[in-house]
């Protein structure tokens, strides 16, 4: 995590921040947090993932 050079270029940037959160959620709340990173311009890239238990 941290500040790291990018694999390629991503909107004219070669360096960027990594992040890692584990959270616990509902779908609603899930599909919010990925409308809002998606309108973000500071967020280059993201992934969301979903652990079944």
């Amino acid at each position: 995590m941290g500040l790291r050079e990018l694999a390629y270029p991503i909107k004219d940037q070669v360096k960027g921040y990594y992040v890692v959160i584990k959270i616990s959620a509902d779908i609603q709340a899930t599909n919010e947090f990925n409308r809002l990173v998606k309108i973000n311009p500071n967020v280059l890239r993201h992934l969301i993932v979903v652990a079944h238990e």
